[in-house]
């Protein structure tokens, strides 16, 4: 689904990973994730923004535990793919 600016506006506030970040719009945050397109959109945008400088590791690895937990996914799944990306 097509996020619009309209729509994002209208999303509450615990349906974004960075919640009260203000973005360029003023919005309620950073990272929506109204649905599982944008749960996976959101954990390759964290992962982008990480190794920019744009936000921390502790961020990004919230953003990804949120999306994580739309998506269905583990704890320890979750806890396995960290465990793989140090190697």
């Amino acid at each position: 689904m097509r996020l619009t600016k309209e729509r994002r506006k209208h999303l509450k506030k615990s349906v974004f990973g960075l919640r009260g970040k203000k973005n360029a719009n003023g919005g309620k945050g950073s990272y929506p994730m109204p649905d599982k397109e944008h749960a996976r959109l959101a954990i390759s945008g964290a992962s982008h923004a990480e190794r920019v400088g744009n936000i921390s590791k502790s961020q990004e690895r919230r953003i990804d535990a949120k999306a994580d937990r739309k998506l269905g996914i583990s704890k320890k799944a979750r806890d396995h793919r960290l465990e793989k990306e140090k190697l």
